[in-house]
């Protein structure tokens, strides 16, 4: 995700990126969860950048495997880091969701149990 924010940046403006991360309990995270997790402590952790952002319809899948939103002539890589991040959350039994606008940022959130 940080490699990410990084990479799709848009060149005329410099480059920012938040990580941050907070506990917080599942029915306060923002996420859509499975009423047995909404009672649970989770540690959400959050990458957000002024890149190129994405549009909102390919928040889910975004996270499938070879998915690119974009050309290898425009960004580099596999379309593989995601599919990656989303596999990782999935095996702590967590969530994960990306936002995002076009053409302005991408905040990607991952919500951990503790």
């Amino acid at each position: 995700m940080i490699s990410n924010a990084l990479k799709f940046i848009r060149p005329v403006n410099p480059v920012v990126a938040q990580i941050s991360s907070r506990l917080v309990q599942g029915s306060q995270s923002g996420f859509d969860l499975a009423d047995q997790d909404k009672g649970k402590d989770f540690q959400l952790i959050e990458v957000a950048d002024n890149g190129i952002g994405f549009d909102p319809k390919y928040s889910q899948q975004i996270f499938e495997v070879f998915r690119r939103l974009h050309g290898k002539s425009e960004f580099a890589g596999t379309g593989r880091g995601l599919s990656i991040v989303k596999k990782v959350v999935d095996a702590h039994e967590g969530y994960v969701q990306a936002i995002g606008k076009p053409g302005e940022d991408a905040t990607f959130q991952l919500l951990i149990p503790i």
